[in-house]
């Protein structure tokens, strides 16, 4: 009956790259789950500037802590490529976990794995190198962003991110981005060509991720 029910309340969403699903402190009214493509979670300041605090891939939800805690969206979610995804409204949802007690402890331990994931982060951007946290980013968007070549040895991944938005997501400056990428290159890890990434040894950059 509730999965027949979340099926009839579901509304799908589609994004063009660039198109935001919603807005930092707007009114959160349920939860969106991503059923295809990537969206970033922006947070801004109020002259202007913005970071990216994490990207959301298919099967991710988004919207808990503001769901969870009663409060406006804590950040934007924003298309960065083109995306599919499904939202479920706050009064469906109550109804549900009104209802199914463990349906609220699931709600509680997905709130605590994305709150956990921002701890992750912050020890990540404070013990690992710049060029280790580029590979690890690489590693993430290979699902989504990635095509294997011929042989499936190597890979060519479309980086969705502007150069700005990859050096505050990293936590460092422009120019320190640019010599990490050279720095890559220089290893033989990944090579970059604008926004084209080619990587010869996907087995290597494994291993590198571990």
């Amino acid at each position: 009956m509730d999965h027949d029910l979340l099926e009839d309340y579901r509304t799908e969403i589609q994004l063009a790259p660039g198109q935001v699903l919603f807005h930092e402190e707007a009114a959160c009214h349920g939860l969106h789950c991503v059923a295809s493509g990537l969206l970033a979670l922006r947070k801004s300041d109020g002259v202007g500037n913005s970071v990216i605090l994490r990207l959301a891939n298919p099967g991710e939800v988004l919207g808990f802590p503001a769901y969870c805690g009663h409060m406006d969206y804590t950040a934007s979610a924003e298309a960065l490529q083109d995306s599919r995804v499904c939202f479920f409204p706050s009064r469906l949802l109550d109804g549900l976990v009104e209802r199914n007690p463990d349906l609220r402890s699931e709600f509680a331990r997905l709130l605590a794995l994305e709150l956990k994931g921002y701890g992750e982060a912050r020890l990540q951007m404070a013990t690992r190198t710049v060029e280790r946290r580029l590979l690890d980013l690489l590693a993430q968007l290979l699902p989504t962003c990635g095509r294997l070549d011929a042989e499936g040895v190597g890979a060519t991944l479309d980086l969705p991110l502007a150069r700005r938005d990859l050096a505050a997501m990293l936590g460092v400056r422009p120019e320190t981005v640019a010599r990490s990428l050279r720095q890559l290159a220089g290893q033989g890890l990944a090579h970059f060509n604008g926004r084209e990434v080619r990587i010869p040894d996907l087995r290597r950059l494994k291993r590198e991720t571990r």
